[in-house]
C-alpha cells in the first residue's frame, strides 16, 4: 500500500469534427460540501477491521462488502479480511482472500452476474471472485480468475470497480495517479492484455484535478458516474467514463486520516437517497504494528444535474527541434458531445518568431519555426460554449545545434531502492542514494518515452536531483546504464534492479554537500553522456524507448523521489545527422463550384524546412502565390493547373491537375443497395443509375470485431471503429463510367453477419467529396441513437446519416422526424446486424447539423456516422 504524506492523462463517444470556432468560456466544476451522517468504528467490530481499503455496494443484497489489506499482519486477524455488512454497519458475514490474495486493497461488484473483483497491489493483480454454491465470499468453494495489471502500465492497483453501463472494469493505481479504464475483448471476459487475452487499456491521468493520493474508487449507480476519493485533497472526485471531471464533494467533516476507498449507496436513514461510503485506514501498521483504527464514514452530498461538461485536452509532449525542420504534434480531445461535437485549434503562445501550422484545426499537424527560442504552443478545444486547453513547450535550436531534452520520472516504480535482501522499496518522498544510512542498496532511475531518435549523438547527459534534505557525509557513487533497447519498469520482484544486465561504460559521482530545497550543480550528476551514447546506439533502439541507471557506492544523499515534491530529471542534448538537401514536393487540391475554383497547396513541404514560394499557373494565363488561392474562370472547360513550389536552396518541385470547370450541379441522391448476409465476402453490385463522378459511400457493419477486413480495391478508407462487439467501417469512391452494374465487396478473415450498403449521389466535388465524417457509439443499451452533431460549412452541403446496431432484438429502426430514408436493413437470427441509412433530402442548412435521433424498438448498442457531402 501507499504510505500517506506525513503532512498534507481518442474523444469519448464521439469523435471529433474539425472545424474551427470562437473562443468559448471555461468551466469550473461545481465543489459541494458534505455532511456526516455516520461514524462508524471497523476497529470496534466482533471481526476487527484495522486497515479497511475497498469497499463496494451490493444492491441485490442491499449491502456493503468491505476488504481490509494488512489485517493479516496484526494481532487481531481472526481469518477474515472481508467483511459483509448493513448500510448501519451491522456484520452480516465475513471472509478471507488469503489464500490468493494477502493484500487486498480495493473491492468491486458486477451486479449483473455477482462476482465480487479484489485489486492486490503487492502480486499487481486484480481477481475476479466467483460465489460458491453456499452465496458468501471468501470461502473455499468460490471460483477465482485473475489478471495481470503491470501488463497494462498499473503497478500500485489500489482499488477496482465495475462499471455496469459498459461492462468495463476501472482500476485506480496509486502510485501514478492514474485511472486505467479495461475493456474485455470479443470473449467478453476480463482475461489480461495481450498476448494473455484480448482485453483493451486506456490509462488516464487524474492529477491534473487535485487528486494528489487517490485510493479508492467506486461507480454512482444514480448518476452513472465514477468516484474517486483522495485523503491528501480531502476530496471525492466525481468523473464520467472518459474520466472528464463532473464535480468535487468536499468531505472534510469526515475528519479522515487516510480514505482509502468509496462507495455509493442508498443512505442509511433514507433509501431514496444515495450516500457515499467511505473507509479510512487510519494509522499504517507500518507505522504502528498494533494499530486497530479503521472507521467507515457515511457523507451526504447533494450533487447538482450533471450539465455541459468542459472538454479535456491532452497534447504532445515537450520536445527540441531545429529551425526549419517541421515538429509532429498531436492533441487527443475528450468530450461529452454536448451542445455540440468538440473542435480543435492549434494556436502560438509565445516565442520570439513566427510559427506555421500544417493543419491548425487538426488533431494531428505539424510546426516550422524560423527563429531559434523557446515557444509555447496551445491547442484548444471547445464544444461551443466551454473550452478546454493543453501546451506543449518546443525548443527551437539553429541547424546542427545540440537539441535540449529534459525527461522527468514519470512514474514510482521508476526509481526504486533495492536493499540487500533484494527487495525493492518504491515508496516514500525520498531517494536516498546510494545508501540508507549503513544500509547498502542499489538505486534504479528509469526514464521512459526519451525522444532521442536513431543515429543520435549525445553531447551531454546527467540526472538533475533536488535535495530533500541536508546531508554532508562523504559519498561516492558508481553510475552505470541498464544495457536493454527499452528497460521495463522496475518491480517488487527480487534483485530487480541488480540482475539487469549493465552497460560497459560507467561514471564516477562524487556530489558535493547537499542543502535541503536545493536544486542546482551541486545536485547534479557528473556527466552521463558515454552511458547514454551506450544505450541509444544500440541496434534496437528507438525513439520512444526508455533507458534506466543503477547507482551503487558509499556514503548518502537524500533526493526528492517520484513521489516528492521534485522527480529526479534525466537532462539530454544531441544532435542528429544533417539530411542531404532535396527537392520540395509540390501538392494541391481543387474544389470547384461553377466556374469559381478555391485552390490549396498546403500539402506542398520540403523535408529540410519551410518553401521560400508557391506559384500557380490556373491554365488559362492567370496566375497567383501563396498555399491558397482562388480562381473564377471566363468559360467552362478543362483546365491544366500547375504548382511550382521553390525552397529556400532554390530547388523546385512541380505538380499538374486538370480541372473540371463548368455549371455546378446541385448534390442529390442516386442510387442505393444493400446485402445482409452471413458470409466471409459480402458483396453488393453497384447501381446502374450510378454515373461518371458520383460520389459512391460503401457503409458496412460486422457483428464481430476479431476478423480481419480486405476493403475493396480503388476506395478510400473514412471510418473503423467498435462499438461493443460490433465493427462499423466507411469508404468511399468517385464512381467512373465503367463502375455501373460492377460488383464491390469486402474480404473478411473469417464468417460473419453482415450489412453491407451502397449509397450513390450526383453532384458532390469529384476531388473530395465528403468534407467530413464524424462516427459515435453508443456507451451502453438504449433505445434512442443520436448521430454526432456536426458544423457544415459551406453552401449546397448534404448531410448523410448512418445507424446500425448487433442485436438478437431488433425487429425495427425508425427514424427520426425530418430526414429521406434511403434504406433500411434488419439481419435474421442471433446477432444479427441491422442498419438505416438516411440523409436530409436536399443541402443542409450553413452552421452546426444537429444530432439525430433515430430509436429501436428493442433495446441495444449502435454505431453512428454522419457523412457531410460538398458539392463539386
Amino acid at each position: 500500500m501507499k504510505l500517506p504524506a506525513a503532512a498534507a492523462v481518442v474523444l469519448g463517444a464521439t469523435s471529433l469534427a474539425l472545424v474551427p470556432t470562437p473562443p468559448s468560456a471555461t468551466a469550473a466544476v461545481p465543489t459541494v460540501v458534505a455532511s456526516l451522517v455516520q461514524n462508524i468504528s471497523t476497529a470496534g467490530w466482533s471481526t476487527p477491521l484495522p486497515d479497511p481499503a475497498g469497499i463496494t455496494y451490493l444492491p441485490g443484497r442491499d449491502h456493503l462488502l468491505l476488504s481490509d489489506s494488512e489485517v493479516d499482519e496484526t494481532p487481531v486477524f481472526q481469518n477474515a479480511n472481508i467483511v459483509e455488512i448493513t448500510r448501519t454497519g451491522t456484520i452480516v458475514d465475513r471472509g478471507v482472500t488469503t489464500a490468493y490474495s494477502k493484500e487486498a486493497a480495493g473491492i468491486g461488484h458486477n451486479p449483473s452476474n455477482g462476482h465480487v473483483f479484489v485489486s492486490d497491489d503487492d502480486q499487481f493483480r486484480v481477481h475476479e471472485i466467483t460465489v460458491g454454491a453456499d452465496g458468501r465470499y471468501g470461502t473455499a468453494d468460490d471460483g477465482h480468475t485473475f489478471i495481470n495489471t503491470a501488463a497494462f502500465g498499473s503497478t500500485d492497483p489500489e482499488d477496482v470497480t465495475y462499471f455496469p453501463p459498459t461492462g468495463e472494469l476501472f482500476v485506480l493505481d496509486g502510485a501514478d495517479n492514474d485511472v486505467h479504464r479495461v475493456s474485455p475483448g470479443p470473449n467478453g471476459v476480463f482475461d489480461g492484455v495481450a498476448p494473455t487475452g484480448d482485453d483493451t487499456a486506456t490509462e488516464f491521468d487524474i492529477q491534473r484535478y487535485g487528486a494528489e493520493d487517490p485510493e479508492g474508487i467506486g461507480y454512482h449507480p444514480g448518476r452513472g458516474t465514477l468516484v474517486v476519493v483522495d485523503s491528501t485533497s480531502d476530496r471525492i472526485y466525481e468523473l464520467n467514463r472518459d474520466l472528464v471531471l463532473v464535480s468535487q464533494i468536499d468531505i472534510g467533516a469526515s475528519n479522515q486520516v487516510f480514505a482509502a476507498g468509496v462507495a455509493v449507496a442508498p443512505a442509511s436513514n433514507d433509501p431514496s437517497r444515495y450516500d457515499y461510503y467511505v473507509v479510512d485506514r487510519g494509522i499504517d501498521n507500518d507505522v504502528a504494528p498494533n494499530e486497530n483504527d479503521g472507521r467507515l464514514y457515511e457523507l451526504r452530498a447533494d450533487l447538482p444535474p450533471i450539465g455541459n461538461l468542459a472538454p479535456v485536452v491532452d497534447a504532445s509532449p515537450d520536445a527540441p527541434v531545429e529551425v526549419g525542420t517541421p515538429i509532429d504534434l498531436s492533441a487527443t480531445v475528450r468530450d461529452d458531445g454536448v451542445p455540440a461535437a468538440a473542435t480543435l485549434q492549434w494556436s502560438t503562445v509565445s516565442g520570439p518568431g513566427a510559427v506555421g501550422f500544417s493543419a491548425p484545426t487538426q488533431p494531428q499537424t505539424s510546426a516550422t519555426f524560423t527563429t531559434p527560442g523557446s515557444y509555447v504552443l496551445r491547442a484548444t478545444a471547445t464544444d461551443g460554449q466551454l473550452t478546454g486547453s493543453d501546451d506543449v513547450t518546443i525548443t527551437v535550436v539553429a541547424r546542427g545545434a545540440p537539441r535540449p531534452l529534459d525527461t522527468p520520472v514519470a512514474k514510482a516504480f521508476d526509481d526504486v531502492e533495492q536493499r540487500p535482501t533484494g527487495f525493492a522499496d518504491w515508496l516514500g518522498a525520498t531517494l536516498n542514494i546510494p545508501n540508507a544510512g549503513t544500509t547498502s542498496q542499489t538505486i534504479g532511475l528509469r526514464f521512459a518515452d526519451l525522444a532521442v531518435p536513431v543515429g543520435a549523438t549525445i553531447t551531454e547527459a546527467w540526472i538533475q536531483f533536488a535535495a530533500s534534505g541536508s546531508t554532508s557525509t562523504a559519498t561516492s557513487v558508481q553510475v552505470r546504464g541498464i544495457a536493454a533497447d527499452d528497460t521495463p519498469t522496475f518491480t517488487t520482484s527480487s534483485t530487480t534492479v541488480s540482475s539487469k544486465p549493465k552497460t560497459t561504460a560507467q561514471v564516477a559521482w562524487s556530489p558535493a554537500a547537499w542543502t535541503s530545497g536545493q536544486r542546482g550543480a551541486a545536485q547534479r550528476t557528473t556527466d552521463l553522456k558515454s552511458i547514454v551514447q551506450e544505450v541509444v546506439s544500440r541496434p534496437g533502439w528507438r525513439q520512444g524507448n526508455a533507458l534506466a541507471f543503477a547507482m551503487t557506492g558509499s556514503g548518502e544523499r537524500r533526493a526528492s523521489s517520484h513521489d516528492g515534491p521534485t522527480p529526479p530529471v534525466l537532462h539530454l542534448a544531441y544532435t542528429v545527422p544533417q539530411q542531404q538537401d532535396t527537392p520540395p514536393t509540390a501538392a494541391f487540391t481543387s474544389s470547384c463550384s461553377a466556374l469559381s475554383c478555391s485552390f490549396d497547396g498546403s500539402g506542398s513541404f520540403d523535408a529540410q524546412g519551410p518553401l521560400a514560394s508557391l506559384q500557380w499557373s490556373f491554365g488559362d494565363g492567370g496566375t497567383a502565390t501563396g498555399a491558397l488561392t482562388n480562381r473564377t474562370y471566363a468559360a467552362p472547360g478543362t483546365y491544366d493547373v500547375s504548382l511550382v513550389v521553390t525552397d529556400s536552396a532554390g530547388q523546385t518541385g512541380t505538380v499538374t491537375h486538370q480541372v473540371s470547370v463548368g455549371d455546378s450541379t446541385p448534390i442529390g441522391f442516386r442510387a442505393v443497395t444493400r446485402t445482409n448476409v452471413n458470409s466471409t465476402a459480402p458483396s453488393v453490385t453497384v447501381p446502374a443509375a450510378v454515373r461518371d463522378g458520383d460520389a459512391m459511400l460503401l457503409f458496412a457493419t460486422i457483428n464481430v470485431t476479431t476478423l480481419t477486413v480486405t476493403p475493396p480495391a480503388g476506395w478510400t478508407q473514412l471510418a473503423d471503429f467498435v462499438t461493443g462487439s460490433q465493427r462499423t467501417l466507411l469508404w468511399r469512391r468517385v464512381a467512373t463510367a465503367g463502375d455501373a452494374g460492377t460488383p464491390v465487396g469486402v474480404q473478411l478473415s473469417g464468417y460473419a453477419k453482415v450489412a453491407l450498403q451502397l449509397a450513390a449521389y450526383a453532384g458532390a466535388s469529384r476531388t473530395t467529396p465528403v468534407a467530413l465524417v464524424a462516427t459515435r457509439g453508443d456507451p451502453a443499451n438504449t433505445l434512442d441513437h443520436p448521430t454526432p452533431a456536426v458544423a457544415v460549412n459551406g453552401a449546397g452541403r448534404w448531410v448523410v446519416s448512418y445507424w446500425a446496431d448487433k442485436s438478437s432484438a431488433t425487429t425495427d429502426w425508425r427514424p427520426p422526424a425530418g430526414v429521406a430514408v434511403r434504406d433500411e436493413t434488419i439481419g435474421t437470427s442471433g446477432g444479427h446486424v441491422d442498419a438505416l441509412l438516411a440523409d436530409g433530402g436536399g443541402a443542409a442548412p450553413e452552421g452546426t447539423s444537429p444530432a439525430l435521433t433515430a430509436s429501436t424498438d428493442a433495446s441495444s448498442r449502435a454505431a453512428m456516422i454522419t457523412v457531410v457531402l460538398q458539392p463539386g
